[in-house]
C-alpha cells in the first residue's frame, strides 16, 4: 500500500495544478487516469479491510483513504474545466475509480463520503451546464452521464450519510437524488436535441443506479403508488422504484413531445437490463422483480409512445425493441400469458 500512497499523492499534487492559471494538460490527463487507477486498486483491495470506526484503522491506511478522497474531490471539480480534454479525463477517471466487477456495488468506505459528496455536487452542476442552451455539448454530456451512472451505483450504501467540510454540510443522499434529476433533465433538453442517442446513455445510467444492490432489503418500499407524480414520495423510494415511478408518472406522460420521445429509449434500456439479468438466472434481483411486476405498464407505455403522432424514428425503434424485450422477459419468468 505504500506504493499506492506514493503514486496517489503524486497524482493529487498534479491534479491540484489543473485549477491554476498555468498548467500542462497532458500531465493533468495522465494524473487523472493514474490517480483513479490507484484509487480503484486500493478501494477494491481494501473493500472489507477497513472498519467503520476510524480509531481502529492504522495511520497509513487512514492517510491513503484521505488522499483518495481528495482525488475524488479534484476529479469532480475538473468536470467543468474549460479544457474539454481535462473535463473528459476527469469524468472517465471517476468511472475508473468506482467501477467494479461483481453484480453488486461494493460498500462505499466512510472515508470517501466527503470527497464523493462534493464530486456528486460538481457532477450535478456539470450535467446542468452542458445541457443548457448556452453550453449544450452532447460529447461532454455523454461522458458525464456515464460517470453519473457509475457514481450513483457506487454510492448506494452511503445514501443516508452526512459529511461536514468546514462550514458546508454535504449530504450524500440529497446529492444522489439531485443527480438522478439532472439525468432526467437531459431527456428533451438542449444536449438531447443535438444528439437523441443521449437518451440511451441516460437509460443505461439509470439502470445501473436501479440495480446496484440486487438483493438488498429496503425499508421504504411502497406497493401502492399515487396516481399523480409526487416528488417527496418519489425521493423516498428505493432506487429501483424511484426510477420506474418517475418515468411512468412524469416522463412518459409529459406534455413536452421531446420528453416523451426520449423516455422510450430509457424504458428500453431498463427492460433490456432486466431481461439480460433474468436470462443469466438472476431473477431474484429487486430491479428485475420490479420491472416484471410492472411489465404491463412497460408494454402499454411502449404502445402509447409508438402511436404518438410526434414520435420520431429512435423512439419508434425503441418501442418496437422494448415490446420484444417485454415478451422475452415474461417468457423467461414463465409469465407470458398476458403479454
Amino acid at each position: 500500500k505504500s506504493g499506492l500512497i506514493k503514486n496517489a499523492e503524486m497524482c493529487r499534487e498534479i491534479l491540484e495544478k489543473a485549477f491554476e492559471s498555468s498548467f500542462v494538460a497532458c500531465e493533468i490527463h495522465g494524473a487523472a487516469f493514474l490517480g483513479s487507477s490507484c484509487l480503484r486498486a486500493f478501494r477494491l483491495g481494501d473493500a472489507n479491510g477497513t472498519a467503520v470506526d476510524s480509531h481502529n484503522v492504522s495511520p497509513t491506511i487512514t492517510k491513503c483513504w484521505k488522499v483518495c478522497s481528495r482525488i475524488v474531490n479534484l476529479l469532480g471539480k475538473g468536470l467543468m474545466h474549460a479544457d474539454e480534454v481535462i473535463g473528459n479525463a476527469c469524468a472517465q477517471g471517476l468511472v475508473i475509480s468506482f467501477s467494479y466487477d461483481g453484480h453488486d456495488a461494493p460498500i462505499l468506505n466512510p472515508f470517501l463520503y466527503e470527497g464523493f459528496a462534493l464530486a456528486l455536487n460538481e457532477l450535478n452542476s456539470a450535467l446542468k451546464k452542458f445541457n443548457s442552451i448556452d453550453h449544450a455539448d452532447p460529447t461532454r454530456a455523454s461522458t458525464l452521464i456515464r460517470a453519473a451512472g457509475v457514481l450513483l451505483a457506487a454510492s448506494t450504501s452511503g445514501a443516508g450519510s452526512r459529511s461536514n467540510t468546514e462550514d458546508v454540510s454535504v449530504d450524500l443522499g440529497p446529492a444522489r437524488l439531485q443527480c438522478t434529476e439532472a439525468l432526467f433533465s437531459i431527456l428533451g433538453g438542449a444536449a438531447y436535441r443535438k444528439d437523441e442517442e443521449l437518451s440511451l446513455a441516460v437509460g443505461e445510467a439509470l439502470a445501473a443506479y436501479a440495480d446496484a444492490f440486487g438483493n438488498a432489503k429496503w425499508s421504504n418500499e411502497s406497493e401502492i403508488w399515487p396516481d399523480d407524480y409526487d416528488e417527496v414520495f418519489a425521493f423516498d423510494l428505493p432506487p429501483h422504484q424511484h426510477v420506474l415511478y418517475t418515468l411512468f408518472q412524469r416522463e412518459v406522460t409529459h406534455t413536452n413531445p421531446l420528453k416523451r420521445n426520449a423516455s422510450a429509449a430509457v424504458l428500453l434500456a431498463l427492460v433490456a437490463h432486466a431481461s439480460r439479468q433474468a436470462n443469466l438466472g438472476r431473477m431474484d434481483r429487486a430491479m428485475v422483480k420490479q420491472v416484471s411486476k410492472n411489465i404491463n405498464l412497460f408494454q402499454n407505455s411502449f404502445i402509447k409512445l409508438l402511436s404518438d403522432p410526434k414520435s420520431k424514428q429512435l423512439s419508434r425503434e425503441s418501442c418496437c425493441r422494448g415490446l420484444a424485450a417485454c415478451r422475452g422477459l415474461a417468457h423467461t419468468l414463465g409469465d407470458d400469458g398476458g403479454i
